[in-house]
């Protein structure tokens, strides 16, 4: 690991982070083109802020949803394209499976990943929806990149699509 609040890494004013080396070679890997735009829901603030750091190393803008209803929220208000649903699956209120079931009526090409300390079984008893995938809690960041590679980088090559 290496300490990011070191004097010769960042500015004495720069928050408290340890950042591991992996982490450090996946922020080089950037797409190509206009950015992408993920929607996140994750109600653990500190779970949500390392995943939004995740993605943010893919080079993406990210809209940040403390929770199912505000990520419901967001992204029916939001006007742009959203290239991607990155959601905890089981959330109170409003979980990421019903989130995105809402979602795909007004973006029916939006892909989702859900992320879960479940079993997918638990979580999804019929199986996984269309056009989503599932990452197991906890994963690596090498995990996350190539699980958000899959959804959105090959859509961003491929165009637009219907997934379900």
């Amino acid at each position: 690991m290496l300490d990011a609040n070191s004097p010769d890494r960042l500015p004495t004013n720069a928050p408290s982070r340890v950042v591991s080396r992996e982490s450090l070679e996946l922020a080089g890997r950037r797409p190509a083109g206009r950015q992408p735009v993920v929607l996140l829901a994750e109600d653990n603030a500190l779970v949500r802020e390392a995943i939004r750091m995740l993605i943010e190393m893919q080079g993406c803008t990210v809209i940040e949803a403390a929770d199912g209803s505000q990520a419901l929220a967001f992204g029916t208000c939001f006007a742009g394209r959203i290239d991607l649903f990155v959601s905890d699956a089981m959330m109170p209120g409003l979980n990421g499976p019903e989130v995105f079931k809402m979602l795909r009526r007004q973006r029916p090409d939006l892909p989702a990943l859900f992320v879960s300390g479940y079993a997918p079984d638990r979580v999804f008893p019929g199986g996984l929806p269309a056009g989503a995938a599932f990452l197991h809690k906890p994963f690596t960041p090498i995990d996350f990149a190539e699980a958000f590679e899959r959804l959105v980088l090959q859509s961003a090559r491929e165009g637009p699509r219907r997934v379900a």
